[in-house]
């Protein structure tokens, strides 16, 4: 295997270099490294998705307790009581994705339990 530090094969980066295609990877620009504002807590499994709503007011997380939460996104990010809404429950084994619509109210779950929920 010719891999060259962009990951490419020598062979495949000569075709490309001769079709004007640039092969060079840019190097990323540094920056300053985040900083953890606030641990949510409230789940009793892990953790296994999480999903943002369009007008970011709220999100929501699935975890291995077969529980997705509703969260209120500004009292998490504070630090204050009372970011938990809403706890529902369905799955019969872990929730393993999460995804809510930006165009309706619908939230939509997947879990081990092969299922596909749209709460």
């Amino acid at each position: 295997n010719n891999n060259t530090s962009s990951g490419i094969s020598s062979s495949t980066q000569l075709a490309l270099q001769r079709k004007g295609v640039n092969t060079k990877v840019p190097t990323p620009e540094w920056h300053a490294p985040w900083e953890l504002s606030s641990v949510i807590s409230g789940h009793l499994g892990w953790v296994r998705s999480i999903a943002f709503d369009a007008s970011n007011e709220w999100f929501a997380t699935g975890s291995a307790d077969r529980t997705i939460k509703i969260w209120d996104l500004a009292k998490c990010c504070a630090g204050s009581e009372g970011g938990l809404k809403l706890t529902l429950t369905g799955h019969i084994n872990a929730v393993r994705g999460i995804a809510i619509s930006p165009r309706h109210p619908y939230l939509f779950s997947v879990g081990e339990d092969k299922t596909v929920k749209c709460w």
